[in-house]
C-alpha cells in the first residue's frame, strides 16, 4: 500500500483524504495488535471482567481501607498498609496457592487481624512460614514439620501440632525403650548359643546362635526419639 505516514502515527490512505492508524497498513503489526488483545480481554474476564473493580474495591475494604483512601499513592502507605495491599494484588489475579513467609512481620493486631481474614477468605491453599504460634494458631489446620530429613504432616493448629507431637514422642520412647530390652535380650541369648556351639562343638547351636544375630540385624529399629532439644548456653563475661 503506497501512502506516507504523519507525524500523529497516522497513514494517509492513498488518493483520499482519509487518516486511519498506522499499524492498519501494516498486516503484521495488526495481527499482532489483535492477539495482544485478545489476550488482554482473556486475563481481564479470568480476573472478573465488568465486576473487577467491584472486586478490588470490596477487598481493600475487608483489609481496612475506607473508600477515600483506595486512590492514595502506595508511597503514602504504611508499611503494614503496604504489606496488605501486595497481598490483595495477589489475591485479585486468583492464584491457586498463596506463598507466604512471615507474612505478619511489622504488623500491628489490627493488621493481623486483617491478614487472618484474607488468608481465611481466600478459597485456595495457603503455604506459610512463620515463628508467630499465636498467628498459625488462629490460621492454619495443618503443619508440615520438616526436622532429621524427614517431613511429618500434623492436622490441626499449631498447639495441637504441639500436643500430637508430644503424645508421638512418648510413644516413640516407650517403644524404643521396649525394643532396646528385647535387643538385650536376643543378643545375651545369641551369646551364650555361640559360646556353647565353640566349647561344645555343637553346630546346632552355632547355627540357632547366627539365626538370632540375624533377626536383630533384619529389625526395624526405632529411632531414640529426642524429648528435649540440645540448648546453647551463652556465657557473657564482664
Amino acid at each position: 500500500m503506497n501512502g506516507y505516514s504523519t507525524p500523529n502515527n497516522q497513514y494517509l490512505i492513498p488518493n483520499t483524504q482519509y487518516l486511519i492508524p498506522i499499524h492498519y497498513a501494516n498486516d503484521k503489526r495488526l495481527a499482532q495488535l489483535i492477539d495482544q488483545q485478545s489476550q488482554a480481554l482473556e486475563t481481564y474476564n479470568l480476573l472478573g471482567g465488568p465486576g473487577l473493580d467491584g472486586r478490588i474495591r470490596t477487598l481493600m475494604t475487608s483489609i481496612g481501607f475506607q473508600p477515600h483512601e483506595t486512590n492514595l499513592p502506595v508511597g503514602n502507605l504504611s508499611g503494614g498498609q503496604k504489606k496488605l495491599v501486595g497481598l490483595a494484588r495477589i489475591i485479585i489475579s486468583r492464584p491457586d496457592v498463596l506463598l507466604l513467609d512471615e507474612p505478619d512481620n511489622h504488623l500491628d493486631l489490627d493488621s493481623k487481624s486483617l491478614l487472618h481474614k484474607l488468608i481465611e477468605d481466600f478459597p485456595g491453599s495457603v503455604l506459610i512460614v512463620s515463628h508467630d504460634r499465636y498467628f498459625l494458631d488462629m490460621v492454619v489446620d495443618e503443619i508440615v514439620e520438616v526436622e532429621n530429613w524427614r517431613i511429618t504432616q500434623f492436622k490441626g493448629s499449631y498447639s495441637e501440632y504441639m500436643f500430637e507431637k508430644k503424645l508421638r514422642l512418648e510413644k516413640q520412647a516407650q517403644n524404643f525403650q521396649a525394643q532396646q530390652m528385647e535387643i538385650t535380650r536376643l543378643e545375651q541369648a545369641a551369646k551364650r548359643l555361640l559360646m556353647w556351639g565353640k566349647v561344645y562343638d555343637n553346630a546346632k547351636f552355632y547355627k540357632r546362635g547366627k539365626n538370632i544375630l540375624n533377626r536383630i540385624e533384619r529389625m526395624d529399629k526405632i529411632d531414640r526419639p529426642e524429648l528435649e532439644k540440645d540448648r546453647i548456653e551463652i556465657q557473657l563475661g564482664g
